[in-house]
């Protein structure tokens, strides 16, 4: 995967506010109590990253997500719900290895880079 996104411009990659947020969690979960008082994790992540916002066009796919996904009887969390509807803002394509519940969005278009053999 690493291999495969090296091969993409920086400049069209993206991860949302909704994702940054799992990580920060996931930084501060993990991380010395000592070292989040020095440094905080979203200093270091943040200059790497191209990070889409949760905003109101991406509030307004989610609700329409989320009134398709109850009416069809799809269990997906509102957290991959929401990462879902900015990605469909945007236009983008999703990169994922979770793709079951993703596919099942209409309009979304995934990918998994884990199950793919590519070379570099």
């Amino acid at each position: 995967m690493v291999g495969r996104l090296a091969m993409v411009a920086y400049d069209d990659q993206f991860t949302s506010s909704v994702s940054f947020g799992e990580m920060v969690y996931g930084a501060y979960k993990q991380a010395d109590a000592t070292e989040n008082l020095l440094s905080d994790p979203e200093d270091r992540m943040i200059p790497n990253l191209n990070i889409l916002d949760f905003d109101t066009a991406a509030a307004h796919h989610y609700g329409i997500l989320k009134v398709y996904l109850q009416r069809v009887n799809l269990n997906v969390s509102d957290t991959d719900t929401r990462i879902a509807a900015i990605a469909l803002n945007h236009g983008l394509t999703l990169i994922t290895s979770q793709t079951l519940g993703f596919s099942r969005m209409p309009g979304l278009r995934t990918e998994n880079w884990l199950a793919e053999k590519v070379s570099v």
